[in-house]
C-alpha cells in the first residue's frame, strides 16, 4: 500500500491497492502538475489545497482566475469525493481511467492554456460523475440483496402501542 503525497495535499486518507487507483493517482497527479504548468503554483509548495487555492485567488491573476473560482467552488468537493472511491480494478474503470490519463496528457502536450484547463474541470467532472454512478449502483445492488435475503413472517399483526412499544 502506498499513501501518495498528493492524497495527502487533499486531505484523504486513501492508498493506492491496484491499477485503476494507480492511474488515479497518475491522473489526480498530473492534474496539479498542469495547474502548475499555466499558474506556476506548485502543490509541493503547500501544506494544503486550502492553502494553494488561497494563494491562488491572492495573486488576482484576471487571466485565470475563473479557474481558481472553479476549484475552489466546486473542483475541490469532487476531487475530494474522487479520492473516497474505492475502485475495484474492472477492466472497465481501467479503460475509463486510462482513456480520461490520455485525453489530460495530450491536452497538455498541446500547451493551449484555455483548452488544457477546460481539460482539467471536464476531467474531473467526468471522473466524479463516474464515481457518483458507480456508487449509486453499489446502493442499488445493496438494497436489493437486503430486500431478497429479509423477509418478515409475523404470525400475528404487531401491536404498537401508543408510547411506540411494540406488545
Amino acid at each position: 500500500m502506498n499513501e501518495s503525497v498528493v492524497w495527502k495535499f487533499l486531505g484523504v486518507k486513501k492508498s493506492v491497492e491496484n491499477d485503476a487507483e494507480r492511474v488515479l493517482q497518475e491522473l489526480i497527479e498530473l492534474f496539479f502538475v498542469n495547474i502548475e504548468s499555466f499558474s506556476g503554483i506548485s502543490y509541493l509548495k503547500f501544506n494544503s489545497v486550502e492553502d494553494m487555492i488561497e494563494a491562488a485567488i491572492m495573486q488576482n491573476d484576471k487571466q485565470y482566475g475563473y479557474f481558481w473560482d472553479w476549484f475552489n467552488k466546486h473542483g475541490l468537493l469532487k476531487l475530494r469525493r474522487i479520492g473516497s472511491f474505492k475502485f475495484k480494478n474492472t477492466d472497465e474503470e481501467l479503460d475509463f481511467l486510462d482513456y480520461r490519463l490520455y485525453v489530460l496528457e495530450e491536452d497538455s502536450k498541446n500547451q493551449i492554456m484555455q483548452s488544457l484547463i477546460a481539460s482539467l474541470a471536464d476531467v474531473i467532472g467526468e471522473v466524479h460523475k463516474y464515481c457518483l454512478k458507480k456508487a449509486s449502483c453499489l446502493y442499488e445492488d445493496m438494497m436489493a440483496q437486503i430486500i431478497e435475503k429479509c423477509t418478515f413472517s409475523f404470525k400475528t399483526i404487531p401491536l404498537v402501542s401508543s408510547s411506540g412499544i411494540v406488545c
